[in-house]
């Protein structure tokens, strides 16, 4: 298990702005980190394929934003397009450096204004169990556990946030 990339973060201003060239390097190095220091399998050639090519989400009609400072991206989340109604929010990650901070709650701000204007009625997203800390943001913000699959056994927990009462 690699750990999360040691830099020393201040509380301090940072930027919320959209994935720009070059920044899919930093974003690779964070979510990486991030899943291998929580015990998760990187896994480039097929759940995390997404991650090696970011620009994706933007070319399909989603979004992928990224908070930078001081040169840095520490947090990203992303929204890929399911319909014309569902977007599923994808890809949210923050450095632990700077949990606590209020940062997870503006990118995801960011992303649910996006949402809206874009005309989404509803914003959809997977959880693996073992990310109590985010599933616990995620109800903050107004998700609902959506009911499993028929036949499923195991899996991520799926939420919904309906946009049209949030």
């Amino acid at each position: 298990m690699e750990p999360v990339e040691a830099t020393t973060v201040e509380p301090r201003a940072g930027t919320i702005r959209l994935l720009s060239e070059g920044d899919g390097d930093q974003v690779l190095t964070l979510v990486k980190n991030m899943l291998l220091t929580y015990g998760f399998r990187w896994d480039p050639e097929g759940l995390d394929a997404d991650v090696l090519a970011p620009e994706r989400y933007l070319l399909e009609g989603g979004t992928f934003l990224v908070l930078e400072r001081d040169g840095h991206i520490l947090g990203t989340i992303a929204g890929r397009r399911l319909d014309h109604e569902r977007l599923e929010l994808c890809r949210m990650y923050l450095h632990p450096a700077l949990w606590g901070e209020g940062w997870g709650s503006r990118l995801f701000s960011r992303l649910i204004a996006w949402a809206g204007e874009g005309g989404y009625r509803r914003v959809e997203l997977e959880a693996d169990p073992r990310f109590d800390r985010s599933i616990g943001f995620y109800e903050r913000k107004g998700f609902r556990r959506m009911p499993e699959e028929p036949g499923a056994t195991t899996g991520p927990l799926r939420y919904a946030l309906d946009l049209r009462s949030a």
